[in-house]
């Protein structure tokens, strides 16, 4: 950011930058040094086997409900999709369970 800022200095003073030009690109630098690249999480989703929520989910384990269900055959086709296209799809080495 410096050596970009002396830049624009040294090209303001010689011409080859108008003064307004400089302002602009001096003001955008300001605006890009004060942005942060740190990301918060605010949210998070699952979907849940048996239930419509966590409590409700863990209030099943608690009670000792088993929610293992069949591996839904929609979804098995989109990991099947996507195992092959990162070459990672072998028949001997994934199975689906049954639940």
């Amino acid at each position: 950011m410096k050596e970009i800022l002396r830049i624009i200095m040294e090209d303001t003073t010689r011409g080859k930058i108008d003064k307004t030009s400089a302002v602009e690109l001096l003001k955008k630098m300001k605006d890009i040094k004060n942005v942060s690249e740190d990301i918060a999480i605010i949210g998070i989703g699952a979907k849940l086997p048996l239930s419509m929520d966590r409590d409700e989910f863990w209030g099943a384990i608690k009670t000792g409900i088993d929610c293992l269900r069949a591996f839904p055959k929609d979804r098995e086709n989109d990991i099947t999709k996507y195992l092959e296209y990162t070459n990672l799809h072998d028949d001997n080495e994934f199975k689906y369970i049954q639940g």
